[in-house]
This record gives C-alpha cells, structure tokens and sequence, in this order.
C-alpha cells in the first residue's frame, strides 16, 4: 500500500466500508483464504461476500475473525482512521479527541485506542523493515500537575517506526545504551540476517 500522507489521502484511499473489508482481506490472506478456527484452506465465501465457511471445522466466520477487529459493531472505515490517526499524530491522540473526530462515545473511542495499542505492542517486530526511525521519549507530565504525590521520574516510552508506517512502542525502565541497544540490536538482527 502507498503511504498515506494527509487525510484527505485516507479518504481517498478507504472511501468505502467494501474497500476496508477488501483491503483487510488482501492484506490478511492475500488469496489464500484460510480458517481462524482451525486454519484450513479448505473455505467457502457465501454470496453477501462478508460471511466464509470452512469446509473441514464448518464454521462460520468473517475478515473480521481473529484480529482487533472481532466482536465490534464498529465500521472498519472508522477502525481504519482510528489507526491512522494513533499512528500518525506525533503527540498521539486522547479518547475525547478520537471520539469527536469519528462520531462515536469516549467509551468507545478508549476501547479502540486499547485494542490498537494491544496490537501495536504485541505486534511481530520482524515485519518492520527499510529505513527504521528510533525515538523515545518521558511521559508523565509536570511533578505539581499529578493528582497523585508528586514523583520526581517519568515513564520512558522507547518506539521505532519503520518509514512504511509500523510502529513497535514499548515502555522501558530507562533511556540509556544499556536498556535501549539490546532491543535496537535484536530488531537490527532481525532485519539484516546478522
């Protein structure tokens, strides 16, 4: 998939709740479709062209099946921006943000945002690859600011973004060589077969 830049090439690229459900497919199982229940090949795509059978387990199942996705009333058109703009946004973005910009309740909007972070994080680091960019950064707010007693540390988020737009976050007990170069080796191994 080209890069997204903007909004208006979201749009222009998922103007449909058909072409996520397309792309998802294509994305997922290329033309392979295969059984999240029981992983066969052996599948059947019902007329609506939403609904699939495995021909071995016999059960029934969507795109849907399987990923963050599953047990959702939510449009993928409306997961898909959520994405975008959690991975996009450098400062990120807050439930009530998310919830205003997709019509939807802050409740929600903080049930997507756990489930892209759960997926973010639990994510396979081997498909990032290409030019990686490596960052982190003190989450915490100002000592008076907290509700809490005031704490004079932050949390350390440390990230790599790959250029394609993977993302790999994840929290670290500090910012120095020590924490941070195993992690940036094991994912340069990763890429480079060393």
């Amino acid at each position: 998939m080209k890069q997204i830049s903007s909004l208006i090439d979201f749009y222009n690229r998922f103007d449909s709740e058909q072409v996520c459900r397309d792309y998802l497919e294509k994305s997922r199982w290329d033309d392979s479709i295969s059984c999240p229940h029981c992983g066969s090949y052996k599948t059947y795509k019902f007329t609506n062209g939403r609904l699939f059978k495995c021909g071995d387990c016999r059960k029934q199942f969507t795109v849907r099946v399987g990923t963050i996705f599953e047990d959702s009333k939510i449009p993928l058109q409306k997961w898909f921006l959520a994405i975008y703009l959690a991975t996009s946004l450098k400062k990120g973005i807050s439930s009530v943000q998310l919830s205003k910009y997709l019509g939807i309740t802050q409740k929600t909007a903080w049930f997507m945002l756990q489930r892209i972070r759960y997926a973010i994080e639990t994510g396979d680091s081997k498909s990032l690859s290409g030019e990686v960019e490596i960052d982190e950064t003190y989450v915490g707010g100002k000592s008076k600011n907290r509700a809490y007693a005031p704490v004079k540390t932050k949390s350390v988020v440390f990230g790599m973004v790959e250029r394609q737009g993977n993302v790999r976050i994840k929290h670290v007990k500090s910012s120095g060589a020590r924490i941070l170069l195993p992690t940036i080796q094991k994912h340069r191994k990763r890429l480079h077969g060393l």
